[in-house]
């Protein structure tokens, strides 16, 4: 900002850090301070834009209590499991909650997160040098080819016509 002591806070910030889950601790949010009115004024077009993020995050991370785990309507009647797991329904804010699904805060998230753009992949689609990578580097990726490799012919082998899983 402009130098001058904080005396003000954002309101939609203070609101969205009273949201917060027990345990929520992430760096990325936090509560802007302005010296003035004039000062929020002039940079709420920009701050304003960190809100939407913050609050998704504040979704995902919250747990869900036990009346909102509701079994789905296709999976009523169902009873024939074979292990523990069960699907069950959950309520999505918006896309960026339902596409990143509750994760704990703890868990790490890609830069795509919070806003849907790759911005890692995109700068990196704009560098147009070669990559030069050690030995042993290159060894792990053709390691890791090789597995890749392992895997798909083992489930070729597997498949078969009129197969399900």
């Amino acid at each position: 900002g402009c130098g001058a002591p904080a005396a003000m806070a954002c309101p939609s910030c203070v609101k969205l850090k009273k949201t917060e889950p027990p345990g929520f601790d992430n760096p990325q949010f936090g509560v802007a301070y302005y010296c003035a009115q004039d000062c929020f004024k002039k940079h709420w077009k920009k701050h304003k834009l960190a809100h939407k993020p913050w609050a998704a995050a504040i979704e995902i991370a919250t747990p869900l209590g036990d009346a909102a785990r509701v079994m789905p309507d296709c999976f009523r009647g169902y009873v024939d499991w074979t292990g523990t797991l069960r699907p069950w329904a959950r309520p999505a804010v918006d896309g960026t909650a339902e596409r990143l699904g509750r994760l704990p805060a703890n868990v790490a998230k890609p830069d795509y997160a919070p806003h849907g753009q790759p911005i890692s992949e995109q700068a990196d689609r704009r560098n147009r040098s070669i990559r030069k990578y050690e030995p042993k580097r290159v060894d792990g990726i053709r390691e890791a080819c090789r597995v890749g490799r392992e895997v798909l012919d083992a489930a070729g082998r597997a498949v078969r016509a009129g197969g399900t899983t």
